[in-house]
């Protein structure tokens, strides 16, 4: 296996698209550091540089540009008049990838901003605590973020897919879904989502999801979780909400994923103008462990599945049996057939791979009935 992966990845970087030798920037309170505010550092780096920040407190900054930024848990981004990270004009064929960095709970919505990218925005392994906005981006992901607010992620004329999030309204004083979509694509894939609480007992609670527009892929097993908000404890009752709320658009739903409405409620999706279809959606999901990456892809009743390595379209292609994400700079990282539960598992040392390595991964599924369909996206950093 390993010998096999290896060559996979050297074919892959062969036919990667070309990028400028990489730096490290460090950014750094005191201490031995090239720069002192991560402004300054963000300005200097060209794409493809890595900037690390460590540990101290910062003020907030605007990144405009394919670079890797890492932070120190004990990174503190100050309050300004907008919002603390601000995410815009990323340009097409460039990643931003931000990853650790994250606000801390103090007044500011949202803590990041990402807005009008052309190119791919990718956050990971951080914490948002008054919510994410993003607006007119092509293409959007996140992997295990946390994310909270009212709403938790604001979504509009963008693509997005979240892999492993928290996002969650709870205890917000203004009740809004922890995910409110507008002329939006988005898939969510593992994770939890749970809608604002009638905290004050004004307005009642609110679904874990509001699509009001686009098209929406939930995908999981009974631990992925769409919760709607609890009602108020006191003052007047109001109607309980459903997990999800659609005024228009498309929703695509496992029907493995556990929906939660309120007590009460007349279902758990209710639909204006919009559908709803339930049917299985193939999944991956990795993790990092003991010095290795799994995946697993998981497809029950499925005839043969592979998976696959890569880099994305920007932004994902709609095909009749899903959105491809993996563009044609791919490679096969394994191929055979799912197990008793229904699921081909690889592991990988990650010695294979450079530390800080991004990539995607997706999944193709052949059914019995020759039906070829695609599991969500899985992009993360390797390391």
């Amino acid at each position: 296996m390993m010998t096999r992966i290896t060559l996979v990845l050297l074919a892959l970087a062969a036919t990667a698209p070309a990028q400028t030798k990489r730096r490290t920037l460090v950014v750094a309170r005191f201490g031995s550091a090239e720069f002192r505010d991560i402004q300054s550092a963000i300005d200097d780096a060209r794409p493809n540089d890595i900037v690390v920040v460590r540990g101290g407190r910062y003020e907030p900054f605007v990144v405009n540009k394919g670079i890797r930024l890492v932070g120190d848990p004990e990174v503190i981004i100050e309050p300004g008049l907008g919002p603390r990270m601000l995410i815009t004009n990323v340009p097409a064929g460039q990643t931003l990838v931000v990853r650790e960095l994250s606000p801390r709970l103090t007044f500011s919505v949202p803590d990041i901003a990402i807005t009008d990218n052309p190119g791919h925005v990718h956050l990971e392994r951080l914490n948002a605590p008054n919510g994410i906005g993003v607006f007119n981006s092509r293409m959007v992901s996140m992997f295990d973020v946390t994310a909270g607010g009212a709403p938790a992620v604001a979504l509009t004329q963008s693509t997005a897919s979240f892999t492993d999030c928290d996002l969650s309204a709870q205890g917000a004083l203004f009740t809004t879904a922890a995910v409110e979509m507008t002329q939006s694509s988005a898939t969510f894939t593992a994770g939890r989502i749970h809608g604002a609480d009638d905290v004050l007992g004004l307005r009642g609670p609110e679904p874990g999801v509001r699509l009001h527009s686009g098209q929406l892929t939930i995908a999981g097993d009974a631990q992925t979780r769409i919760e709607a908000g609890l009602p108020a404890p006191f003052g007047v009752a109001h109607p309980p909400a459903p997990a999800i709320e659609i005024v228009d658009g498309r929703l695509l739903l496992d029907p493995a994923v556990t929906l939660q409405p309120g007590q009460g409620a007349a279902g758990t999706v209710t639909t204006g103008s919009g559908n709803v279809r339930r049917q299985q959606v193939p999944t991956l999901i990795g993790s990092i462990a003991g010095g290795n990456l799994t995946l697993r892809l998981h497809a029950p009743g499925s005839q043969s599945v592979a998976t696959l390595i890569g880099w994305p379209f920007h932004p994902p292609i709609p095909l009749p049996w899903g959105e491809m994400w993996i563009s044609m700079f791919h490679a096969v990282l394994d191929v055979g057939m799912v197990d008793a539960s229904g699921t081909l598992t690889t592991t990988v040392g990650l010695r294979t791979f450079k530390p800080g390595t991004w990539t995607l991964m997706q999944g193709v599924v052949t059914m019995p009935s020759g039906q070829l369909l695609t599991s969500t996206p899985l992009l993360m950093t390797i390391d």
